[in-house]
């Protein structure tokens, strides 16, 4: 469930929402197990590329979200004049996920053949064996889109290249054929040491929206077919069943 609140002292209410995660449909009916609603947090619209040269982002802060495990940043939107001098784009401000490697005021350049870490260039400008990530896919030209590579710590390599496509080397290992005409950031994605958290205790996960995984045997038999029995006794069957009853393999 999605909830808009506008703030008229805030100018971000574009880029920022109330987001809820329930595991509930319409009616009320779990359909996810172990889901919780978890802390409200605003969710982040993230951009991946903008259609024009003369524009670049600053950016501004390095931020936590919630909603994903790769951090973000904050960044500015600049244009060029014609006299090659830069100004500033009011209330145009943005968020990015963040590459390994950059800083507070460093800056990212959009449609540009300069290699360098966060800058979003074409595919087919990209020279051979580059560390890439977060690669924009549009479906059919539609709005549509999907981005592969964009957890924390992925990156991906170019491999081959041909007249209208590239193959590229995702982080399952697996060799994937797309066209030359899409996006990607350089580098890899930030907070590397993100598989290396600990939750300290049941209410850290609660937080995130997820539940603690019960046993079936200690459940009760209405809830479970493991459940009842006095004591920490057996399943009371031959072989194991799953929560709807079927046999597992």
């Amino acid at each position: 469930m999605i909830f808009y609140k506008k703030n008229k002292s805030n100018n971000n209410f574009n880029i920022k929402k109330w987001f809820y995660k329930k595991g509930k449909n319409s009616s009320g009916i779990i359909i996810l197990k172990y889901r919780n609603i978890g802390h409200k947090n605003l969710y982040r619209k993230i951009i991946i590329n903008i259609n024009n040269k003369f524009i670049f982002g600053k950016i501004i802060t390095i931020e936590y979200d919630p909603n994903r495990n790769s951090y973000i940043c904050f960044i500015n939107i600049y244009y060029y004049n014609c006299n090659n001098i830069y100004k500033k784009i009011k209330n145009k401000k943005k968020f990015i996920i963040y590459i390994y490697g950059l800083k507070i005021g460093n800056i990212i350049k959009f449609n540009n053949n300069n290699i360098k870490i966060g800058n979003i260039i074409l595919l087919k400008n990209i020279p051979l064996g580059t560390i890439i990530s977060n690669i924009k896919i549009i479906k059919n030209f539609n709005k549509k889109f999907k981005i592969l590579v964009k957890s924390a710590g992925c990156f991906s390599k170019i491999l081959f290249k041909n007249n209208n496509s590239i193959s590229i080397k995702l982080p399952s290992k697996k060799i994937f054929q797309i066209s030359n005409k899409y996006y990607a950031n350089i580098g890899q994605i930030g907070n590397l040491k993100f598989k290396n958290k600990k939750f300290l205790k049941a209410g850290c996960k609660c937080w995130i929206g997820k539940k603690s995984i019960v046993r079936g045997s200690a459940m009760n038999p209405v809830d479970h077919p493991h459940g009842g029995g006095k004591g920490k006794s057996s399943i009371g069957k031959k072989k194991p069943s799953t929560f709807w009853g079927y046999k597992k393999k």
